[in-house]
């Protein structure tokens, strides 16, 4: 039953949906259903079932417009390392201090996240550009890992 909710739209069709899928036949299941029912949204492979990425590899990031699926990013096939700093503590209070940080310039966001949050203006029509949403994500985060 869990697995329903991932596609709620709290906004009305309002908003850009992102669905997080679970390995390949999920990220299969999900991708034909977001083409089918010509669902505006991004499709990614989760971190643990979450519907952001992996901070430190990226997977390929799909956008789903009007029945239209468009790769936006392929897939990292090895880990970054020592590329940023992460979290210490990954419970609520600890990221949220963590994403304070990012958005402050303190620390950088790692590259799959900053791709990942570059992918939101681009598929909200803010720009059909991807470099420059990814340069608005890096401005937006404080960080130049993104550009």
């Amino acid at each position: 039953m869990e697995r329903c909710f991932r596609l709620v739209e709290p906004f009305g069709g309002v908003s850009l949906l992102v669905a997080a899928a679970n390995g390949a036949r999920e990220r299969r299941l999900l991708g034909d259903f977001l083409e089918s029912a010509r669902v505006d949204a991004q499709l990614l492979d989760g971190a643990g079932g979450e519907a952001f990425t992996h901070p430190l590899c990226r997977p390929a990031l799909q956008h789903f417009r009007g029945g239209e699926r468009r790769l936006l990013f392929e897939r990292e096939a090895t880990p970054l390392r020592n590329l940023a700093t992460l979290p210490r503590a990954t419970d609520a209070a600890g990221t949220a201090s963590w994403i304070r940080r990012v958005v402050a310039g303190e620390v950088p966001l790692s590259l799959p996240l900053a791709n990942q949050i570059a992918c939101c203006p681009h598929a909200a029509d803010y720009t059909d550009d991807l470099n420059l949403a990814k340069a608005i994500a890096a401005i937006g985060t404080g960080s130049l890992v993104a550009a």
